[in-house]
Order: structure tokens, then sequence, then C-alpha cells
């Protein structure tokens, strides 16, 4: 699967997109859509969490289920997702007995 991930001030790829000055696509150039050989928008990254996600020394599109197209957060990070968080509670009450 590849992927693309780009700064832009604006949530939306379309800008990214050339156009003939006609409005046309240009021929052989990156498409948006879900045909064969065109991309599927699949979030807009707000810059800080790229830069955040970077310092955490985690690659940004690690991101992507994170985000809508629009850029809104879908939901707050799962970081103990995997169950580290729970482990954590049960050592705790362990300790504790």
């Amino acid at each position: 699967m590849d992927s693309y991930l780009y700064a832009t001030d604006a949530p939306s790829p379309l800008e990214l997109l050339p156009v003939k000055d006609d409005g046309t696509p240009v021929p052989g150039a990156l498409r948006l859509g879900i045909a064969p050989g065109s991309h599927k928008h699949e979030s807009s990254i707000p810059l800080t969490a790229v830069v955040e996600a970077m310092e955490r020394r985690e690659h940004p599109s690690k991101l992507v289920h994170r985000y809508t197209t629009d850029g809104t957060a879908i939901g707050p990070e799962q970081s103990g997702a995997d169950g580290g968080d729970a482990g954590t509670d049960t050592d705790d009450e362990e300790g504790g007995n």
C-alpha cells in the first residue's frame, strides 16, 4: 500500500491535484478516487499531531485512523488499547495483596 503525506494549510488534498486550463485532470498525475491507479484520501492529520508523533519517533502514517478527512479527531489516543493499562491495574492489585 502506498500513501502520501504532505503539509498544507487546508485539510483537503484537492489543491495538490494538477489540472489543465480547462479544469480537467492532467493525464498521468496523482488521482483521487477508488478506481485502479487512484489514491484514497483517508484522513487529514493536523500538523501539531504529526510533529508530536515524530517527536515520539512514530511515523505519522500511524495517525491515519485517528482523524477524519476534514482533520477532526475521531477519539482519544488509544495508547493503552493493547491492554497495557489493564495489565498495570492488575499488577497494582496483585502488588497490594
